[in-house]
């Protein structure tokens, strides 16, 4: 704030002196107005040596609070449970290295999924002694039950047979996987079972001396094209007149 009064002029502040009038022997602070450039400075003045105390005040208690706190300056107090999963975090790696594996952890998620099935279906086709391609058959079906371990009696003594877990009406009944597979998939047999004499290790009866009936079991593919070939043909002859399939004439109808 500016004197109200000095005794000589040169008491005066240099840049303050347009302030003051001479009157009755000593120097008058001057009635002015708000835009003066001597009130517009004094205020500048006045706000800077504000700011400035704030901050030492600031200064000041920071500075108190670290003398009495045993945690280092440039440090924070965390929750034990926040700092106890950084360290979970840190031994995985740095935020980058952490970045890049959760980038791939999608794929290397999905990957594992399919040998996890791969394995599944391997166990499943050694329960019943099938050849190493019934994994191949046993991926591609759309129909694949869920299948369960459950208790069954061969030969006397109860074992864990895996079951296909099949929906009859708003129930679920168990039959043998291999029954299951026999009945649903006949088709995939020859890709499935072992070609052996008589009875396969599925437990399916196969005519003739192999499961094959003596030739090589087919490529896979080429089974399947053969399969879808049969039904489209089916498809079509079931579009064929009576008449005309089987050669005959229909009674009360053109001969």
């Amino acid at each position: 704030m500016l004197r109200t009064t000095y005794h000589t002029e040169s008491e005066i502040p240099e840049n303050q002196r347009g302030a003051y009038v001479q009157k009755d022997g000593r120097y008058e602070l001057d009635t002015l107005e708000a835009s003066h450039p001597v009130l517009v400075n004094n205020r500048a003045l006045k706000s800077e040596k504000e700011a400035a105390q704030s901050e030492a005040t600031a200064a000041q208690t920071d500075l108190a609070n670290a003398k009495q706190s045993t945690i280092p300056r440039a440090h924070i107090a965390v929750p034990r449970a926040d700092f106890e999963a950084y360290e979970q975090f840190k031994k995985q790696g740095t935020p980058e290295e952490l970045t890049l594996k959760l980038s791939e952890y999608p794929a290397l998620k999905e990957r594992v999924a399919r040998e996890e099935r791969k394995a599944k279906l391997d166990g499943l086709r050694n329960s019943f002694g099938w050849q190493e391609s019934a994994i191949r058959v046993l991926e591609v079906l759309t129909d694949m039950p869920e299948v369960e371990e459950r208790d069954a009696t061969v030969d006397g003594k109860v074992v864990k047979v895996p079951h296909a877990k099949v929906k009859d009406g708003d129930a679920y009944t168990y039959q043998p996987f291999n029954e299951w597979f026999a009945a649903a998939h006949p088709e995939f047999l020859p890709s499935v079972v072992k070609p052996t004499e008589g009875t396969t290790t599925s437990g399916v009866k196969v005519f003739g001396s192999t499961a094959t009936g003596g030739a090589p079991p087919k490529n896979l593919y080429d089974q399947i094209r053969e399969d879808a070939t049969r039904r489209d043909a089916a498809q079509k002859e079931q579009g064929i007149p009576l008449a005309e399939r089987k050669g005959l004439t229909v009674i009360g109808g053109a001969v």
